[in-house]
């Protein structure tokens, strides 16, 4: 299974997308502040690798639909099913340099 981590300071997390572990360093992004943050970053990159992620949209669509999302849906449509406690919603900066540290394998 792919993972990719997300490294923010001392915080890692892991979400599991498809066949190969790729890391994306998130620690020289200043207003990143706490873990979830970071958690949210992992479920929004997750989201878009699996769902809108199709070499049709750019970046700049993705985030907007990303943003559009999180304004009416809060975190909820990233779960399938009921959403855990412990998101922050990361600011479309954050959402933007998580995107560009990411490399598809």
């Amino acid at each position: 299974m792919t993972k990719i981590r997300l490294v923010h300071q001392v915080h890692s997390c892991l979400y599991q997308i498809k066949k190969r572990k790729q890391d994306v360093d998130l620690r020289y992004i200043e207003q990143l502040i706490d873990r979830e943050q970071t958690q949210a970053l992992g479920g929004l990159l997750k989201y878009a690798v699996e769902k809108l992620i199709d070499g049709k949209r750019t970046l700049p669509e993705i985030v907007e639909i990303l943003c559009d999302r999180l304004e009416k849906e809060d975190m909820s449509f990233l779960a399938e099913g009921y959403i855990s406690c412990g998101y922050a919603v990361p600011r479309r900066q954050e959402i933007y340099a998580c995107f560009n540290r990411y490399r598809r394998p």
